[in-house]
């Protein structure tokens, strides 16, 4: 069924959902599975890229689950660099005093710490 929406070109909110929805499956199974829930959540930012604005919530929660399932596999780089754009966009949508940049900051902070940068980790826990 999701071939057939990505070959179709129709739907896409659908579609990202869909892909969404597979990756969490997909995780819950363990971590062997983890790479295949990346691909999806990968396929979903793509789609998401092409046919939703920038700040759309909807792209700002793909691009969080892609940052925590890569730290999850121990790629930090990678979630440092997702978490700070969306940091960066959830100041945008939601202003720099909610939960949603409060959570963001904690998770920042915690990738800070395993890549042993106190400084920066004791920046976003403040």
């Amino acid at each position: 069924a999701i071939q057939d929406l990505q070959t179709s070109g129709v739907l896409p909110a659908i579609l990202i959902d869909a892909l969404s929805q597979m990756a969490r499956w997909l995780e819950g199974e363990g971590r062997e599975h983890d790479s295949s829930a990346l691909e999806s959540l990968k396929s979903a930012e793509q789609v998401a890229d092409q046919e939703l604005d920038k700040e759309d919530p909807k792209v700002v929660e793909i691009k969080r689950d892609i940052a925590l399932l890569q730290l999850k596999m121990g790629n930090t780089d990678i979630a440092l660099e997702y978490l700070q754009e969306v940091e960066y966009l959830e100041r945008r949508l939601h202003g720099s005093q909610s939960t949603n940049v409060a959570r963001t900051l904690k998770a920042l902070g915690t990738v800070h710490m395993v890549r042993r940068n106190m400084e920066d980790s004791e920046r976003c826990f403040q």
